[in-house]
C-alpha cells in the first residue's frame, strides 16, 4: 500500500484550504471513522427523523449536548420539525456540524461546501470553521478552488 503523503495526524489544529485536486482526492479517501465530511449533499436515512438521524452513532451520554450545539450553530430546535427534503443547504451544513460535535470528531472536510452559499452565509461558515479551530482545537480541510478564499487571513495554510 503507498504511504500518503499527507498524513493529517502530523497537522496541528488550524483551518485548512485544500485547493489540489490531488490532494482532495487523497484526504477525501480517510476513513469516515477518522473524519467527519460536510457536504451539501447530505445523505440521510429517509427512514429516521431528522432528530435520529442527527442522534446516529453519537453515543447516549453524548446526546444531551444536541441543543447547545444548536445554539452553537445558531439554530432553533424548531428545525427538527423540518423533514430533510425542506433544508437549504445551508441548514443542511449547520447540521452536520451538530452531528460532528455530538460525535466529537477532531477533523472536518469541508467539500465544496462554500459553493452555493449566500456571501452571509459563506462568512458564517469561515468565521465558524476558524472558531472551531481555536476553541476545540479541530482541524478542519475546506476544499475549494475559489481564489478569494487564498488571501483569508483566517485561513491557517493552503494545501
Amino acid at each position: 500500500m503507498e504511504k500518503s503523503s499527507i498524513d493529517i495526524n502530523h497537522i496541528a489544529a488550524g483551518f485548512y484550504l485544500v485547493t489540489t485536486e490531488n490532494y482532495q482526492n487523497e484526504l477525501m479517501d480517510k476513513e469516515p471513522s477518522e473524519v467527519g465530511k460536510i457536504t451539501t449533499a447530505w445523505i440521510t436515512l429517509p427512514f429516521l427523523s431528522l432528530r435520529e438521524n442527527l442522534l446516529l452513532g453519537v453515543s447516549k451520554n453524548r446526546r444531551a449536548k444536541i441543543f447547545s450545539y444548536f445554539q452553537l450553530v445558531d439554530l432553533s430546535p424548531t428545525i427538527l420539525r423540518k423533514s430533510t427534503k425542506e433544508l437549504t443547504d445551508f441548514e443542511k451544513i449547520k447540521l452536520q456540524f451538530v452531528h460532528f460535535l455530538l460525535q466529537e470528531k477532531e477533523v472536518l472536510f469541508l467539500d465544496q461546501s462554500c459553493q452555493n452559499l449566500a456571501t452571509s452565509g459563506k462568512q458564517w461558515l469561515l468565521n465558524f470553521c476558524h472558531k472551531l479551530t481555536q476553541t476545540k482545537r479541530m482541524k478542519i480541510f475546506l476544499f475549494s478552488q475559489d481564489e478569494q478564499l487564498i488571501h483569508l487571513p483566517i485561513i491557517d495554510d493552503i494545501i
